[in-house]
This record gives C-alpha cells, sequence and structure tokens, in this order.
C-alpha cells in the first residue's frame, strides 16, 4: 500500500525548499576576500594593443606609469613599471627639423605571469625589448589600435613600418616585427629604452600610461597570435585565472608580481574616508576578482539588491529606487549603508555640425550666425535634468573641468536657451521665422542619430521640438549604429550628437577636435578647419602646462565659438554606488582601473545577505495549513479502508 508523507515530513521538506541560498555563485573559500562584479558581455578583446575601456586589461597589463590613486586635482603620474622618470632631450633628425629624443629606464626583476608560452610555463624577466614591442604591435595593421593614432607620426619611422606592413597584410603576410623603426631603439643596458620623436610632444609620459604601453612578450604573441583577446599574459598584480564565455572571468593575484603597495597620502578627506587604512600594505588587496556575465540589467541590479554585487552605477533602471532626489540616496540605499559616489572623467557632449555642408557649414557671417541661432535654440539644462537626472555640468567649450585651460567665470554668448536672440540671428542670416528669404521654403535640419529604442527616440523628440521653436523644420533620420558610424565618418549628415572622453588630462585631448589637418576619419569630425586655431594648436600641442599655454588656449575657445562648429551641451557625471563593505573605492578621475586598491569586509557581507536573504515563512506555514486541510479526507478515508481490512481479515480467520 502507498504510503503518504505525513505533515510533519511535507514541512520539513517545505522548510528545506524556503532555506535554499540563492546564492549565484558556486561555492567559495570561507573567509576570502572577494570582489563580484558585473558586465553586460564579454569583453571585446583583454589585448592591451586594441582594448579601448579600463577593467580586467588594466588589472593584467600595467603600464610605464599609473596614476595615483589618492592624488587628485591636478592628477599625478607615478612610477609603475618605471625606475625613473624619463627624460627628454631635443634632437636633430636627418631633415634638420628639432625632434626630441626621450630614455626611458625601467624596473629590474619585473616578471611576466607563468604561462605555457614561456619554456617551461616560468614568466621570464621583462626588457625594455618587450616595450617596443608593445609600440610596434600597435602599429601592427591586423591590430585594430585605437591609441595608434596618438604616436604614429611622433615616433620616427612608426608611420613607414605601419605602411610598409599593411602592404604585407595586402598580399595575407604576417607582420614583420623583426623591421627596425629609427625612433624604436634599445640601449646597450637592456633595461633602457629611447624614443625619438619627430616633434616635441609634452603628452608622451600620458601616453605611456596607456594600457597599449604595457610591456607584452613576444612569446605571447607567437603562441595565442589573436587568442591574445582571451588569453593575456601580462605584468600585473592579477592575471586571468578563468574565462567562461558568456558566464564569468575570474582574477586572482600574480604571484610573479613584484612587490607592490597600498599609497600612504591622499587628500585631506582620504583618511576620514579610511582610504588610508591599507596604507604600506601590499597589492592587490583582495584575493580575486569575478566579473559575472549578467545580459539583463535588471537582473544585475536584483543581484546587487541581495548583496550578491559589491558596486553598481545609478542608470534608468534603478535611478527611482537609488535616489530620492539629485544628488540625494533614498532612505531604503542609506538604510543598507549603501555609498554614493560621483565620476566626472574629461569628457564632452555635445552636436556638431557638418562644416562642409551647402546649407550649414562654411564661414561667412550669414552661416555663422544660422549655426549660432540653433545653438541658442537648444536647452542644455532641459536635456541635463530629463536624460541625465541632473547628473552633467552645462558646457561652455570644449576644454572641461579639471583640465589646465578650463575656465569657471566663461560663459559661451551662443550657449544657454535664448530664443529671442535666435530667432534675431536666424532672421540676420537669411532665414526670418525660419524661411528662406530667398526660395519661401522653410529651412530644414536633418538630425542624423541612432537611435534604437524608446529613450533614443524621446531624445530626438526633444531636440527636435527645441530646434523648431525658431522656425527650423527639424528632421531625424535614424540608422542602424553600424551605418551611422560609417556615414558619420564619411560626412555625409548635417547635424549629429558627438560625446568625446579623454584617455589622458590634457586639453591637447579636446582642441585636437578643432585641428584641421585632423579631418575626418580623425576626432575633427565637422571637418573645421580655421588657419588661425590651426597655428595656436601647434604650439599648444607641444608646451608644457603654463599661463602662457592657457592663455593659447582660451584664444582658440574664442575663435572657435564664433565659428560655432559645435553645439556644447554638457560634461557628463556618473553616480556609482557601492556597498558598505566595499573599502578603498575612489572612483578614478581618468579612464583608468583602481581595482587593485579595493577590498571586502568578508564578515559584514555574510551578516548582511543572510540577513537580506531571510526566507519568507508566513506564504509557508499559509500553503502549510491549505496542504493540511486538503490532505484531511485523504488520511480519513485510508485509515477507513484500513479498518475494514481488518475487519475482513479477521472473519476470515473465523
Amino acid at each position: 500500500m502507498p504510503r503518504i508523507l505525513s505533515l510533519g515530513g511535507v514541512a520539513v521538506l517545505a522548510l528545506a525548499a524556503a532555506g535554499c541560498a540563492n546564492n549565484p555563485y558556486p561555492p567559495e573559500p570561507a573567509g576570502k576576500r572577494i570582489l563580484h562584479l558585473s558586465m553586460r558581455d564579454d569583453p571585446n578583446t583583454l589585448d592591451p594593443s586594441a582594448a579601448m575601456l579600463p577593467g580586467i586589461v588594466d588589472s593584467v597589463y600595467p603600464a610605464f606609469f599609473e596614476y595615483d590613486y589618492l592624488k587628485r586635482e591636478p592628477t599625478v603620474l607615478n612610477l609603475a613599471l618605471g625606475a625613473e622618470y624619463p627624460v627628454s632631450v631635443p634632437h636633430r633628425l636627418r631633415n634638420g627639423k628639432i625632434g626630441e629624443r626621450w630614455t626611458f629606464r625601467i624596473k629590474r626583476g619585473l616578471r611576466f605571469q607563468d604561462d605555457p608560452c614561456f619554456p617551461g610555463g616560468k614568466g621570464r624577466e621583462v626588457k625594455a625589448a618587450d616595450f617596443l614591442f608593445a609600440l610596434k604591435r600597435m602599429a601592427d595593421p591586423s591590430v585594430s589600435a585605437p591609441y595608434f593614432s596618438y604616436i604614429e607620426k611622433r615616433i620616427l619611422g612608426l608611420a613607414e613600418f605601419a605602411a610598409a606592413n599593411s602592404e604585407r597584410l595586402k598580399k595575407e603576410q604576417p607582420t614583420d616585427f623583426d623591421v627596425d623603426v629609427p625612433g624604436l631603439q634599445l640601449d646597450p643596458d637592456p633595461y633602457t629604452f629611447h624614443l625619438i620623436l619627430t616633434e616635441p610632444f609634452p603628452q608622451l609620459k600620458y601616453v605611456m600610461a596607456l594600457r597599449c604601453c604595457s610591456p607584452q612578450a613576444r612569446e605571447a604573441w607567437d603562441k595565442y597570435g589573436k587568442e591574445l583577446r582571451r588569453h593575456p599574459v601580462g605584468t600585473g598584480v592579477f592575471r586571468v585565472a578563468e574565462y567562461t564565455s558568456k558566464q564569468r572571468i575570474v582574477l586572482v593575484p600574480n604571484p610573479a608580481r613584484r612587490a607592490e603597495t597600498y599609497p600612504t597620502a591622499g587628500a585631506p578627506g582620504d583618511a576620514e574616508a579610511g582610504l588610508l587604512a591599507d596604507a604600506g600594505k601590499p597589492l592587490p588587496r583582495s584575493d580575486a576578482i569575478v566579473y559575472s556575465i549578467v545580459r539583463e540589467s535588471i537582473s544585475s541590479w536584483n543581484r546587487f539588491l541581495q548583496g550578491y554585487e559589491d558596486a553598481w552605477g545609478v542608470n534608468q533602471t534603478n535611478y527611482q529606487s537609488v535616489m530620492s532626489r539629485p544628488g540625494e540616496l533614498s532612505e531604503e540605499m542609506k538604510s543598507r549603508g549603501v555609498r554614493l559616489q560621483r565620476a566626472s572623467i574629461p569628457n564632452i557632449i555635445g552636436f556638431l555640425f557638418n562644416m562642409e555642408d551647402p546649407t550649414f557649414g562654411g564661414y561667412t557671417l550669414e552661416k555663422r550666425k544660422l549655426r549660432q541661432a540653433i545653438s541658442l535654440a537648444t536647452n542644455r539644462m532641459e536635456i541635463i535634468d530629463l536624460f541625465m537626472q541632473g547628473n552633467a555640468l552645462p558646457a561652455e567649450f570644449l576644454v572641461p573641468p579639471g583640465i589646465a585651460g578650463y575656465d569657471p567665470a566663461f560663459r559661451n554668448p551662443y550657449s544657454g536657451e535664448n530664443l529671442e536672440k535666435a530667432k534675431r540671428l536666424l532672421a540676420e542670416s537669411g532665414y526670418p521665422n525660419g524661411i528662406d528669404a530667398k526660395t519661401g521654403e522653410r529651412l530644414t535640419l536633418n538630425f542624423d542619430n541612432a537611435a534604437q529604442d524608446a529613450l533614443g527616440r524621446q531624445f530626438v523628440g526633444l531636440v527636435k521640438r527645441q530646434i523648431s521653436r525658431i522656425g527650423i523644420n527639424v528632421v531625424s533620420r535614424s540608422w542602424r549604429p553600424v551605418v551611422m558610424a560609417d556615414r558619420q565618418e564619411k560626412g555625409q549628415w548635417q547635424f549629429i550628437e558627438f560625446d568625446w572622453f579623454a584617455d589622458y588630462p590634457d586639453a591637447e585631448m579636446f582642441l585636437l577636435m578643432l585641428y584641421g589637418p585632423n579631418k575626418r576619419p580623425g576626432m575633427n569630425r565637422p571637418n573645421y578647419r580655421n588657419p588661425e586655431v590651426d597655428a595656436l594648436f601647434e604650439k599648444v600641442r607641444v608646451m608644457e602646462d603654463s599661463p602662457e599655454r592657457v592663455a593659447m588656449i582660451r584664444q582658440i575657445r574664442d575663435r572657435a565659438v564664433e565659428d560655432c562648429p559645435w553645439v556644447y551641451v554638457r560634461h557628463n557625471q556618473s553616480l556609482l554606488i557601492s556597498q558598505s563593505w566595499l573599502k578603498n573605492r575612489k572612483l578614478p578621475s581618468v579612464d583608468a582601473d583602481m581595482a587593485k586598491y579595493w577590498t571586502v569586509d568578508v564578515e559584514e557581507r555574510d551578516r548582511k545577505v543572510r540577513e537580506w536573504n531571510q526566507p519568507v515563512l508566513t506564504p509557508l506555514f499559509i500553503a502549510l495549513g491549505a496542504i493540511g486541510l486538503a490532505s484531511v479526507p485523504a488520511i480519513v478515508g485510508v485509515r477507513r479502508r484500513s479498518r475494514m481490512t481488518a475487519r475482513q481479515r479477521g472473519k476470515t480467520r473465523g
């Protein structure tokens, strides 16, 4: 006869089910300081020559310089792999021009991580030649190297090296890394190398802090080739221990890394914030970093709320839950101990005019007034409030706060909504009330964009409404992102939105977008050309920061503002949140990863995770009661049948 599970047994099973952990991670060693972060998808590449975004690559591939973690405003460059600060001297080239000769000395005893690409699997010592190989890889035409343009024409012979290997690529031949490049010179000392530049370039120190300038082992390239994108071999304090595509990437400390310690000096507020608690202790400060691939933003946010992610960003998904008002956390977040931080990596976002467009381009007084009118019709604060939740600063020019050359007192005469002035300038440009005085037709502005979702379409709609208030007909031309990118580079547009985040903290990074020779496909996307601006920029780009340089930057600003190739809208800021147990987190002021300094209070995390994930038992007991009531008839029936069967057995015996 089948047995019926007692109510007690049902309760035990149900309680066991209710108590099942919702922890999304496999079992981890107790007490280990493991950071849990997430990303939406696999990184495009972990190859330092091709990677653009900070994160895993920076943890594995350190460069000659690194940005000081605690000293900010202004940013400070420290030696990371360098033994001493590089020296530059004037250098006469064969063509008679004066360039520069930079000398770099690296630290002894640096080692690559252990990897099968090396004999016996043991990582070898890093030499100066590994830095030069990394620079050659930037010039490899088979690699999409985003920072190559910074050094292409500045390191003597590097452009020719790239061109020669482009011809080899056409013949399906591999890049020849054994060809000498005159500007890449090894010293007899194997820990010293020299770079010969075709012109002074004081910003080279910032380039040498980029991930692409981390030393690279020729052995790794020979063994893995393009698979370096998933098999990094670096010298960082972390190495990749696991890469499971679409699931997770795990970093663990690299035992081959030299001794490195947490910095001991910072800003006055750092002591109060607890950032100096680990001063002098070895890095990294965590035992592992686990990056989980979580495609859905809402899923990742729920994991943060459950305590299974240590840091997150504030965006459209969670803004209402996180913030009670701009700049202030909600009461729920405060009760959890969540910390809010604001990051301001130097950037500029605005709209561009195609300066070669027959209607909106050109440099006559009328053309300038037309662009100025559109700029004055754009309400920057409405865009910032509605689409950035107030997390941006209105822009007056390209150069953002925190960069030498930024002027907090400057007010662009063509920024900030002024419809009366905009209509007057529009009339003076030949379009009174938006009507072409010559043809009687309404002026049409084509706004090319890549809006694919509802939020993007709302943004486009707002821009159309703002500009149409002065009488211009604005037409949205929406393209798929890949098509839009192609049209942008080819100049097949009239008016577009454009954003630019600096790779290093120098005004040159922004002014290059006004330099005529840097026209498309360079970052001068409007193809703006002003000989006066070009001449000033050529002086500014080779100068160290000084009052004289700042004065020239402001001359460039004043001239470019009148020409109005840009509608300057905003300098974005990011709001990031951290769990209370995540320690030592200070947001970068440049595009760099700082995770090696972070750690977690394991006991606090475990306690709060248990608290936040307690099973809710009331519904369970209600369900058990219902099960019990439903079981009564069955139990009574079974017992009745049992008694009948017993009586029948008794009669049979009689």
